[in-house]
């Protein structure tokens, strides 16, 4: 992981002041933590297995999608239909 320089903390602040129009400020003020912890690498079986929640999860909001305009493509041809019996 990159060090930050002494002058990057300043000009990120600098920046995001500017972006949202904020009043210059003189003074930057950061806090850290730092966690020891074991790296844990995740097996093909994980990976595989966090995919395929993915997928299912992702079909599923599709196919709730799909029925939603169904509906409304239903309603829309109805609607249609009673305009053109007037």
């Amino acid at each position: 992981m990159p060090k930050l320089r002494p002058i990057s903390a300043p000009s990120v602040g600098r920046g995001v002041g500017a972006q949202q129009g904020v009043a210059r400020g003189h003074r930057l003020r950061t806090d850290t933590t730092v966690v020891e912890t074991n790296v844990h690498y995740s097996t093909d079986s994980e990976i595989s297995r966090a995919a395929k929640c993915l997928t299912n999860s992702n079909q599923q909001r599709m196919q709730d999608s799909y029925q939603k305009l169904l509906a409304l493509t239903r309603g829309v041809v109805r609607q249609a239909g009673e305009v053109l019996r007037r």
